[in-house]
């Protein structure tokens, strides 16, 4: 958690810094990704993190 709203932005843009500059790991089975953008794919398991009951879904 961080300690302002402007820390968190930053924060944010560190971690999307972060993604840009990591080489893919093509061998990792795991795939990290929206709820939007997995729209019509269909996998083995799926694991929802972080959620709110009465929140999602809406």
């Amino acid at each position: 958690m961080e300690e302002s709203p402007i820390r968190l932005v930053e924060r944010l843009g560190e971690l999307q810094q972060i993604i840009k500059e990591k080489p893919q790991d093509y061998s990792c089975p795991f795939v990290l990704s929206t709820i939007h953008a997995s729209k019509g794919l269909e996998y083995d398991a799926v694991y929802l993190l972080d959620v709110i009951d009465g929140i999602l879904p809406a």
